[in-house]
């Protein structure tokens, strides 16, 4: 396989995966609001962070620039 064609395959999955995680987590958010305690705002900052890395890396696979 073409490794252009496996960068943008690749970067298009990881992209899927960053916006499924922030609906995911936007989805338990929005229900969980009234009684969220301190571990579940840690949690939700671990996966705010994990879904930007994820943005950041399928730019990076998809524009193929190394960091």
């Amino acid at each position: 396989m073409n490794p252009r064609a496996l960068h943008i395959i690749c970067g298009a999955c990881v992209w899927f995966a960053a916006l499924a995680l922030s609906h995911v987590v936007h989805h338990f958010l929005v229900t969980q609001w009234p009684n969220i305690t301190p571990t579940m705002w840690v949690s939700f900052l671990l996966a705010a962070l994990a879904a930007v890395f994820s943005f950041v890396g399928g730019y990076l696979l998809l524009t193929s620039k190394r960091a």
